[in-house]
């Protein structure tokens, strides 16, 4: 390795940190899909909530029935 490519490596990457660019089309991407999984988080969240509630209901509903079996 040649002196500038050690000092290079020393000195880093000034935009180490930043994954997605400030500007153009791939932040606009990444916003976009950001806002997506969120809105998909929240159905599956309010699915399951739902399911739950409805889980509950027939178990209720099965818990109050009875059958009579007459051979």
């Amino acid at each position: 390795m040649s002196l500038h490519t050690l000092s290079a490596l020393g000195r880093g990457d000034k935009a180490a940190d930043r994954v997605v660019p400030p500007t153009g089309f791939t932040a606009r991407l990444t916003l976009f899909v950001s806002a997506a999984m969120a809105f998909l988080a929240v159905f599956a969240l309010a699915l399951s909530l739902a399911a739950g509630r409805l889980a509950t209901s027939w178990g209720d509903e099965l818990a109050r029935a009875s059958t009579v079996r007459i051979s």
